[in-house]
């Protein structure tokens, strides 16, 4: 228990969230942000969500029961209206935010190398067309130069695909198709019930799979069906209440696909929110950060 202060500045006890739990580098930066048990919480989900993006198509871990999973988090940020949840979310996930950015004002220039090579490609195909052709006009074999055809059409060059690192108004076609092209995303957002109501029942299962690291096999009208193995990480930052009307109206859903058991609550408590002591925060930070030592 520690003590905050009410809006009469009265110390009062509340419960506070857990600071000392977190590795040291994280409670570092923390630090730089935070001096308040709300801000603790807000900032820790946030933190834990991108060194995990940062991480998870890197390394991943060995389960006690034998095999290995994905370093990934997947997490709900439980938080009344004007606890900070945005004010957190822009500066702890701006390194990844410029990071997309470069990637895409790097995207015409490998465009326009991709489709060179693509021409080049094209010319050769077109090439080993023509000597087929030949050889049926001459009655002979062309078991030898179908095979070079079959491994040529494989290596046709890709399109240049901008890494969709950080979702934002996504739905879970759309973070499928991302994942095909670039495996690592996070969907990291401070209006998380937005996506949460785009989520349809058979998105359920699917992301529990790709929490544990399995394949998902996805198919899109038009076309052949995809094996899809992707590290996803994910934060949705909700107002408490909203995820109860939400989780009384669908969390039979969520618990039959497996997805309730994954997910990491952050609650920010309401009695945190407003109760700090401005007088006393840089005090609270300087005496944490000496018993942290």
């Amino acid at each position: 228990m520690g003590k905050i202060y009410d809006h009469h500045w009265q110390a009062t006890e509340v419960p506070i969230f857990p600071y000392e739990s977190l590795p040291s580098t994280l409670r570092e930066v923390l630090d730089e942000r935070s001096s308040t048990p709300k801000d603790d919480a807000i900032g820790a989900s946030l933190l834990e969500a991108v060194s995990s993006l940062a991480s998870s198509g890197l390394a991943v871990y060995e389960k006690p029961e034998g095999g290995t999973a994905p370093l990934n988090s997947f997490g709900i940020l439980l938080a009344s209206s004007g606890a900070g949840k945005s004010f957190h979310h822009g500066p702890l996930t701006e390194a990844i935010s410029q990071w997309c950015t470069k990637a895409s004002e790097q995207i015409p220039a490998t465009q326009h190398q991709q489709q060179a090579a693509h021409r080049v490609w094209r010319k050769r195909v077109m090439k080993i067309e023509k000597d087929i052709q030949q050889c049926l006009a001459d009655g002979e074999a062309t078991d030898e130069i179908e095979a070079l055809l079959a491994k040529t059409l494989g290596q046709e060059p890709l399109p240049a695909v901008t890494p969709a690192l950080l979702q934002e108004d996504a739905s879970m076609q759309a973070v499928l198709r991302d994942l095909e092209h670039w495996p690592v995303s996070g969907w990291i957002v401070d209006e998380g019930m937005v996506a949460l109501n785009m989520l349809r029942s058979k998105d359920f299962p699917t992301l529990a799979n790709l929490f544990g690291g399995k394949i998902v096999r996805h198919s899109r009208v038009g076309e052949s069906r995809k094996e899809i193995k992707g590290y996803l990480t994910t934060l949705f930052m909700v107002q408490p209440g909203l995820f109860k009307t939400f989780y009384k109206k669908r969390g039979q859903e969520l618990k039959a696909g497996g997805l309730d058991a994954r997910f990491l609550y952050h609650i920010v408590a309401d009695n945190w929110i407003g109760s700090e002591n401005p007088e006393k925060s840089k005090l609270a930070a300087r005496t944490r950060n000496t018993t942290a030592a």
